[in-house]
């Protein structure tokens, strides 16, 4: 879960924003924030993307190198631009 209110507004703004260029007009979704202490598949989920964060922004390896037989691809939702949304 993204900390303040304040975050996850602007995380979901972002998001948004991002989804109104790639997706064709009129496709409906929904965007949940849900704890990841609200079910065991997300507390993975979360720490999948915690250590590929570390990986990428540190260049720690060490998180990574425990789910990487498990990861397919990676997608920099950032490649893009260079702006920090929260």
């Amino acid at each position: 879960r993204i900390g303040t209110k304040k975050k996850r507004v602007t995380f979901e703004k972002a998001v948004k924003s991002y989804l109104a260029q790639e997706l064709s007009t009129g496709l409906p979704y929904d965007i949940f924030m849900h704890s990841s202490a609200s079910h065991p598949m997300l507390q993975v989920a979360d720490y999948c993307c915690w250590a590929i964060s570390r990986k990428w922004k540190d260049g720690d390896l060490r998180s990574y190198s425990s789910i990487q037989k498990a990861v397919l691809t990676e997608f920099d939702v950032f490649q893009r631009g260079r702006k920090e949304y929260y």
